[in-house]
């Protein structure tokens, strides 16, 4: 019974891990504190929400992304959003309107979030803020979170 028991475990935690890293889909959310922006004094970016759903039946894409960001220099929360495809074993997330955009990779409780360029606004706005991966901007680990974390991201 012991060894059932232990196998069962030991296939549960593989399994779990593979499902939970084939999975892009939820709320992630990460808060750099103040110990690890002193580490990378070159990093602009302070705190990360992204959520990506499944787009609505009919759309060219099959997801949707909103992302908020914070930088050292803006005391407001920067927004945009988009459409994502699948792109190797990840996303490819894109702002219309040649807005840049950002590739996600999932992985068991979080995602890897990679940043070349992105406008942080939609097509409708004009005056949106570039943030262009710098030497410390260029990769995010941002964890996954309850998705009522999210709830007041909109699309």
């Amino acid at each position: 019974m012991k060894a059932l028991l232990f196998t069962l475990l030991v296939v549960g935690a593989l399994v779990h891990p593979i499902a939970a890293a084939e999975n892009p889909l939820g709320c992630f959310i990460r808060n750099y504190d103040q110990a690890h922006l002193a580490k990378q004094p070159n990093q602009r970016v302070t705190n990360v929400r992204l959520l990506i759903k499944p787009a609505p039946r009919g759309r060219p894409y099959a997801y949707e992304f909103s992302l908020q960001m914070k930088i050292r220099e803006k005391n407001e929360t920067l927004s945009t959003e988009g459409q994502c495809d699948k792109k190797g074993s990840g996303l490819e997330c894109l702002v219309e309107c040649d807005g840049g955009g950002i590739n996600v990779s999932p992985r068991p409780g979080h995602v890897m979030m990679y940043l070349d360029r992105i406008r942080m606004a939609t097509c409708a706005v004009e005056d949106g803020i570039e943030i262009s991966g710098g030497k410390d901007d260029r990769v995010f680990r941002v964890d996954r979170v309850n998705a009522a974390m999210c709830g007041k991201i909109a699309f």
